[in-house]
């Protein structure tokens, strides 16, 4: 049931002129309808401070969930020693929401100065607005009119706000897919599900987390900085999501035993499987600043969202995966040519910016022509495979391993100096000397080997000179027996 709000504003402004009081109307989650009357000079400057304005509203929200309970009028005194007066509107049994206003309690000089410190707002011009907002009539006056106007309440229960109901959840759907459509940015994406859910849940923070192969690809965020321990319940549930593809809303983290250790406050927690075609593409996640319902309409509303969702994700994850493509070398899966001229040029710049220094390495594989030509082409795939699986495994987490050409390979080591990388290549060749790979003890050698060259950023350098200068000590690293690395600091040690 829900009350036609033309009529009922015209009512409530009555109310509000007769009693020279600002009232609000909200519905069962805090969330504004009506308001009439113009609030006190006082009122006006402590909402003007962010502080103040979601102090005021997160005690609403609070006091309106016990109202809610008692189904009793409550009169309680909030942030800044305002005095607040809930009615509830109740119709038939049926909840519509409450009737709120306001009072400024008497304060004295010392707590107006406390409060103007808190607030950072100006203590005359708090002081000015405090006794300015002095309210003549009594507050047991101003409850026995306001229980008169929510009585009226059945009498303004229309049909008419169903429409309007549907016709605001068709709105903000169509505002919604219309913000969506384009966003191939996961993170834009993210920050745009949390604006357009702000008037279901309050949300304080929103992640998505995507799936491939029903394995988790990527986290995004709508905070810069989130907190770990708040991301490993994020993935816990996005897990249970995409294994039952249903969502999940704990009202109230507190009573959920799983949840209650990783939260101070209670609050609500949402989770949307977004689903395609009846595959798991990933999982918006979203944290409420405090406990609240959600009605069939928001779940609804949800829903719908969802799908829109499940359509942008996909769209955003297809592109990922074109890109990918694009600077993959399919054989081995790292970086291919392309991709590496372009993350060297963009390393040399950063390298030359910041000072820090900048190595690269240049290696193949010793005797791949013999490798083949006993062992086959499908071998010599295979092997060019596991030599670059034993890469990633052996490089650092900011090293960047690329397949050069043939059985070529070269590896970016930012922020590594000459004798830091010098000590990356022999990691390297010693880990492919060791490595048990198929057909070994066929090569010369009597195991699969590499050689490697090694070249540190000069002042001078560009891109050309520094892999020229690499590719240089590749090759003396063959004339010299293979299965080793050649650096400048080895070439000099040889002349001496």
């Amino acid at each position: 049931m829900h009350l036609d709000l033309v009529a009922w504003k015209n009512l409530q402004e009555h109310f509000s002129s007769a009693l020279n009081l600002a009232i609000d109307f909200l519905d069962i989650h805090g969330r504004p309808l009506v308001s009439t009357g113009t609030r006190t000079p006082y009122s006006q400057l402590l909402r003007s401070q962010k502080m103040g304005s979601d102090l005021i509203a997160q005690c609403i929200q609070e006091h309106i969930e016990e109202v809610r309970i008692t189904k009793q009028p409550l009169l309680y005194t909030g942030f800044g020693s305002l005095q607040r007066l809930i009615i509830p509107i109740i119709c038939n049994t049926h909840e519509i929401g409450v009737l709120t206003c306001e009072f400024a309690q008497k304060l004295d000089r010392t707590q107006l100065k406390d409060l103007a410190f808190l607030t950072g707002g100006d203590q005359q011009e708090l002081t000015s607005a405090f006794y300015d907002s002095q309210h003549p009539i009594s507050i047991d006056e101003v409850q026995r009119s306001l229980h008169i106007l929510a009585s009226l309440a059945p009498t303004y229960a229309a049909e008419k706000k169903e429409l309007t109901s549907e016709l605001s959840k068709l709105t903000l759907i169509k505002d919604f897919t219309q913000a969506i459509r384009g966003i191939l940015d996961l993170t834009q994406l993210t920050n745009t599900i949390e604006r357009f859910l702000e008037p279901v849940i309050k949300s304080s923070s929103t992640t998505l987390i995507t799936y491939k192969d029903e394995q988790i690809t990527n986290v995004y965020h709508s905070e810069v900085q989130y907190p770990k321990h708040l991301l490993n319940v994020d993935v816990a549930l996005a897990k249970i999501a995409a294994q039952t593809k249903t969502g999940e809303y704990i009202k109230d983290t507190s009573k959920d035993i799983r949840l209650k250790e990783f939260f101070e406050k209670p609050r609500c927690i949402l989770s949307i499987p977004l689903i395609q075609q009846k595959n798991i593409l990933g999982c918006v996640i979203i944290h409420g600043d405090y406990i609240k319902e959600l009605t069939e309409d928001d779940f609804e509303v949800l829903s719908l969202m969802s799908e829109y969702l499940s359509v942008a994700v996909s769209n955003a994850l297809s592109l990922k995966e074109v890109e990918r493509l694009s600077i993959t070398d399919p054989l081995t899966g790292l970086h291919n040519r392309r991709s590496f001229n372009q993350l060297l040029e963009q390393e040399i710049a950063r390298s030359k910016r910041t000072q820090e220094p900048l190595s690269l390495l240049l290696l193949d594989i010793d005797h791949f022509k013999n490798y083949n030509d006993t062992n086959g082409h499908q071998a010599g795939d295979k092997l060019l495979k596991e030599l670059a699986q034993l890469i990633k495994t052996t490089m650092r987490k900011t090293d960047i391993p690329a397949r050069y050409g043939g059985e070529e390979f070269v590896i970016i080591l930012p922020n590594t100096s000459l004798i830091g990388s010098e000590q990356v290549a022999e990691k390297l060749r010693q880990a492919v000397e060791e490595h048990d790979f198929d057909h070994a003890h066929k090569q010369p050698l009597g195991h699969v080997s590499i050689s490697i060259g090694l070249a540190t950023l000069r002042p001078a350098d560009t891109q050309e000179t520094l892999i020229k200068r690499a590719d240089d000590y590749l090759y003396k690293a063959k004339e010299r027996g293979r299965n080793q690395f050649i650096s400048s600091k080895r070439i000099e040690e040889s002349v001496n």
